[in-house]
């Protein structure tokens, strides 16, 4: 119920000191969502700024990215996930999600390609993870007409995952491109 939700978390700002940090942010990040819901993008800055330093940051550039995404504003979205990925590049998974979505918009490839690299290193214990990883780095070794080191990429995913369908798939797309 949005009334209800903005009766509470208009309380819970309102009452500050009486919540967990937590709680708080929870509660400016709906409204600055509800602000969004009507294109009104600056009070999601001004979040962003406020928690930069948090580890509520990551929420708060979800939710624009997002909008970005939303809008069709591939500009927008690539140049803030770069930020998203500049300032939190310890976490595999988002480092590899913002690799994966510059392949699919066609931008920051290089950038793409070394923040996977590291998202590689940072997943050497989780390997299912690291095969998935490997094969957006091979995408984008690919993308960028470095098919051959695409097809050597693409081999550690599948020597980690040999029943996996599609990274044989993407490793047939590479090879199909060179013979052409």
């Amino acid at each position: 119920d949005q009334e209800l939700c903005e009766g509470v978390y208009g309380r819970i700002i309102t009452l500050k000191s009486d919540f967990e940090p937590l709680i708080i942010f929870q509660s400016e990040l709906f409204f600055a969502n509800k602000e969004m819901s009507k294109d009104i993008i600056d009070p999601m800055f001004r979040l962003l700024e406020r928690y930069s330093s948090s580890e509520f940051s990551s929420d708060v550039y979800s939710s624009i990215i997002r909008y970005f995404k939303s809008n069709g504003d591939t500009q927008k979205e690539a140049s803030t996930y770069k930020e998203y990925t500049d300032q939190i590049n310890n976490d595999p998974s988002i480092l590899n999600q913002y690799a994966w979505r510059m392949t699919e918009i066609g931008v920051n490839f290089e950038d793409a390609l070394a923040k996977s690299s590291l998202a590689i290193e940072l997943s050497a214990d989780n390997l299912p993870l690291k095969s998935y990883i490997i094969d957006t780095k091979a995408e984008l070794l690919w993308l960028l007409g470095r098919t051959q080191e695409a097809v050597e990429i693409i081999n550690i995913a599948i020597e980690i995952d040999p029943n996996s369908e599609y990274f044989k798939e993407q490793k047939d797309k590479f090879q199909d491109s060179i013979k052409e």
